[in-house]
This record gives structure tokens, sequence and C-alpha cells, in this order.
């Protein structure tokens, strides 16, 4: 994944979910990393050089180029397990643009999962998309 490279998005967004915020985790706002386990309202993202800190899942973005550019359907380079936590982007019109590019079609009730979390429970049965359960 890739955390937003909006460092004052970010902040805001960890300050309204009254997650704790270390100023050593700038460093980490626009990097890429692997999302490992939960931690309350964040996602637990370990980097490169063996650093974990959570993010909520809103500014979490899978990333292929640069942050909020450059997405493709999950299933083409990534692959997931099932049981894997994941989180739908926050931007229903970058969601509908994702899932038209990758074949996966839109319905109008997908739109309520946007920005929520949930656990990956298969592959779709056409397409390119993967199935989840929110709870």
């Amino acid at each position: 994944v890739a955390v937003s490279s909006n460092l004052e998005r970010v902040k805001a967004i960890a300050k309204e979910l009254t997650m704790h915020w270390e100023d050593d985790r700038d460093a980490y706002v626009g990097q890429t990393g692997v999302v490992f386990g939960r931690a309350g309202e964040g996602l637990r993202v370990k980097f490169s050089d063996g650093h974990r800190w959570s993010f909520h899942p809103l500014t979490l973005c899978i990333k292929v180029e640069e942050v909020l550019e450059g997405f493709v359907p999950v299933n083409f380079l990534f692959k997931f397990q099932m049981g894997d936590q994941v989180a739908v982007h926050g931007n229903i019109a970058l969601v509908r643009e994702i899932a038209k590019r990758g074949k996966v079609k839109w319905q109008v009730e997908k739109g309520e999962y946007v920005g929520q979390v949930g656990v990956v429970i298969g592959t779709d049965w056409v397409g390119q998309g993967i199935r989840v359960k929110f709870s």
C-alpha cells in the first residue's frame, strides 16, 4: 500500500479518530509498505526499513506508480488471500473508474462501501475483482 502524500490530511484523519500521532511518523507519509495487521481504527503497515506504523484505511491506497495516479484493479498486480483485511478507497469516482478499467461490473450498491474496511472472502466470479465481506 501507499500512504497518502498529503501530510495535513493524514494527520487530520488521525486526529479526528483520536489516533495518537508521533512526529517520527511524518517521514512515512507518501511511502509504500505492506499491511500486516490492524490496531484499533488503523491498519498496521511495515515499511522497507523495518519501521511499523498504524494509518487509517482512508489514508492508504494500493500503489502502482504514484500515490493517487496509476491505479489499477487490485488483482492486476496484487494477490490477496482469503481473510486479508482491505479498505476501499474513499473517492467513489476513482473507485468506479478503477472498476471500469478492470472490467469489474459496477453496481450502485457498491457505493455504500466506499471508505469501508472489509475482509477478502474470494475472487470475483467474473473479471479481475475480489469479493469482500463488510461487517
